[in-house]
């Protein structure tokens, strides 16, 4: 790969976060959204549940501003990859994990996400080495 093409990479996995972040704080705030993406017909939206999803909604939003941050330093700011992976996307996926284990959310509802949170996973990484070789090289 040539270091343009290295560049284009790392950004394009900078905005996969991005767009997802954003499409998860609208899901964060929508329990009509929830509803439907994770199949919980059951799903009781309470004073509590609103509560709590909109801090998680208020948390993905800075992270989404914080991806389009790095996005700006791709490689200056590749730390941010890391960061991502662990604890954000590895949390996502335990929790997911304990809904599932609990029978919160069905394992095939769920399916997406992980498929989705591993890929992700697998281009921060690889972006994130390719940032590291060429911060060294550079």
């Amino acid at each position: 790969m040539t270091q343009k093409q290295i560049i284009l990479f790392i950004h394009i996995a900078y905005w996969l976060g991005i767009i997802a972040d954003a499409i998860s704080t609208i899901i964060l705030l929508s329990p009509e959204l929830a509803q439907s993406a994770f199949g919980l017909s059951d799903l009781s939206i309470s004073e509590e549940y609103l509560y709590v999803s909109r801090i998680a909604a208020s948390l993905m939003l800075g992270w989404t501003f914080l991806l389009l941050w790095a996005d700006r330093k791709p490689i200056e700011r590749r730390g941010i990859l890391i960061l991502t992976i662990f604890p954000v996307l590895i949390g996502i996926m335990i929790s997911g994990l304990l809904a599932v284990n609990s029978d919160f959310i069905l394992f095939q509802n769920i399916l997406p996400l992980w498929i989705f949170n591993i890929l992700l996973i697998i281009i921060y990484i690889l972006s994130y080495l390719k940032a590291n070789k060429f911060a060294i090289k550079g």
